[in-house]
């Protein structure tokens, strides 16, 4: 329905998922804080289950295995992201410091 309303098509799914990618993974690369490279892969984990749906919905229309597949990663994904937070909570409590270039001050 908003497909037709705004005649959005596949390639415009393709050039957004390409900008995104290309600043997730640019946040991975070149952020220095641990929590900033988390909150950049979780935004590349999410593009790809967008992905999923996008190109699910192309085709196979009213199938809805991309969708399910694209929940399976959120779930997998928050589990991750609890995982990640209390590793980085413990450093944390440890250095006082969350900086990766700064270990020779903290030891």
């Amino acid at each position: 329905m908003i497909n037709n309303l705004f005649n959005i098509t596949l390639y415009h799914y393709i050039i957004l998922f390409f900008i995104l990618l290309f600043i997730a993974i640019s946040g991975i690369f070149l952020n220095k804080n641990i929590i900033n490279k988390l909150i950049s892969s979780i935004i590349f984990i999410n593009i790809l289950s967008v992905n999923y749906i996008v190109f699910a919905n192309y085709v196979d229309g009213i199938n809805l295995d991309g969708m399910v597949f694209a929940i399976i990663i959120l779930l997998l994904l928050i589990l991750n992201v609890i995982l990640a937070l209390s590793i980085i909570l413990w450093i944390y409590k440890k250095k006082h410091n969350l900086d990766i270039n700064n270990e020779e001050k903290n030891q």
